[in-house]
């Protein structure tokens, strides 16, 4: 018998399948793959997102207190100013009762009257 008799014949539509379920399974196995580094991206995005967001958090609790801490002294400050409003408003009558104390006393000295003494021992 010839040898070429003896060979198995090859199924050329067998193999054929098997490439085709090869490459539909590499390309399955790439598609996956590449959905897991996309899935992965987002993770981390939303991960850095997430720091930065707790960052902002913080910075706004951290203003949020001071401006709690500043709230009382705002208002110490304003008692103050209030305070100064009316202190130099009694600054000015008593400034205005001095002025008219001393035009007292230089009429009197003009007139040259007892009530020089009394005037100016107030």
């Amino acid at each position: 018998m010839p040898r070429r008799c003896m060979k198995p014949k090859k199924d050329y539509r067998l193999q054929r399948s098997l490439d085709h379920q090869k490459y539909n399974n590499l390309r399955r196995h790439q598609a996956r793959m590449e959905r897991m580094e996309e899935a992965q991206k987002e993770k981390e995005e939303l991960e850095a997102a997430k720091k930065n967001l707790a960052k902002k958090v913080e910075e706004v609790k951290q203003k949020l207190s001071e401006s709690a801490e500043a709230t009382p002294k705002v208002k110490e400050v304003k008692a103050a100013l209030d305070n100064l409003q009316i202190t130099s408003g009694e600054l000015k009558n008593h400034a205005k009762k001095v002025h008219e104390a001393k035009e007292r006393l230089q009429a009197a000295e003009k007139s040259g009257s007892s009530e020089v003494q009394q005037l100016k021992e107030t």
